[in-house]
């Protein structure tokens, strides 16, 4: 079955609209059903229009699920050539040298893994559970959380891998084992329903932070992760219950990421894709 592509009626974003191609162009299914946002994604800022990338692979999902064989397609044809070029030029040109010219044939899209997302347990700093081997990237186990979709896989290749390199490079073969911090060992009196809390709020921290990089506010947010992270490490990381055990090992790492994230951040003059400079 060949897909149907009505052109009519095809909303288009506002000029130098930063939202993502892919949201401007018509999603659809081979049987013609459309994908709708529930409003202009030129009016979202990036950290919605990332959630909104996020559902339309959903729905991609959902509907493959509910149809064997389903495709689905997405037709740029009401932006034009010119928009396609200037703002995806070596996308657009490899279609054109194959024959397909995107300003106007839909193409089909599909969903797959492209990183394996965790798998060798790791410490802090890089190290796995054997003597001198190092992981970071896609196969370190894994520090994704909400904002893999639009770069924190590059964010945790550049930021641990700048760790697993320097702990390479000083490793000795009797002590590349990774060490575990004194403050396991000693009691928290933080419960598990503050330390829920506190993670729920770094993440909703994070993921707007990560998107627009404001400087100032990076730079007072380092300060503030910082502090945080001392004060749970003072504060004892050895929980009364397996649950709260687990819950403050897994704000540490949160906390300890989130500020070597900021940190790297700060650092990184030119911006990528959604990410925005102000």
């Amino acid at each position: 079955m060949k897909p149907r592509a009505p052109r009519a009626g095809h909303p288009r974003s506002e000029p130098g609209s930063r939202a993502p191609l892919l949201l401007r162009g018509r999603l659809v299914d081979e049987g013609g059903a459309r994908f709708a946002a529930p409003t202009d994604p030129a009016r979202l800022g990036p950290v919605e229009q990332k959630r909104l990338v996020g559902e339309f692979m959903g729905w991609i999902a959902a509907r493959k699920r509910s149809a064997p064989f389903m495709r689905v397609f997405w037709d740029g044809a009401a932006l034009g050539a010119e928009a396609l070029r200037a703002e995806m030029p070596k996308t657009y040109a490899a279609f054109r040298r194959r024959g397909h010219d995107l300003a106007r044939r839909p193409v089909e899209l599909g969903l797959g893994a492209h990183q394996f997302l965790g798998g060798v347990v790791t410490d802090l700093g890089a190290r796995s559970t054997l003597p001198n081997l190092f992981a970071a990237g896609d196969v370190a186990d894994s520090v994704q959380g909400a904002d893999r979709i639009n770069g924190s896989g590059i964010m945790e290749a550049l930021v641990f891998g700048a760790f697993a390199g320097a702990g390479a490079a000083a490793a000795r073969a009797q002590d590349a084992r990774p060490v575990l911090p004194a403050a396991y060992a000693r009691p928290s009196r933080h419960g598990i329903d503050r330390l829920t809390e506190w993670r729920r709020r770094l993440q909703t921290e994070m993921d707007d932070i990560l998107a627009v990089r404001d400087r100032a506010r990076l730079a007072g947010l380092e300060t503030r992760l910082a502090g945080n992270l001392d004060a749970l490490e003072r504060g004892g990381l050895a929980g009364e219950t397996p649950a709260a055990a687990r819950a403050l090992h897994e704000l540490r790492s949160a906390l300890f990421t989130s500020l070597e994230v900021v940190r790297a951040s700060l650092r990184r003059e030119p911006d990528l894709g959604l990410f925005v400079t102000r």
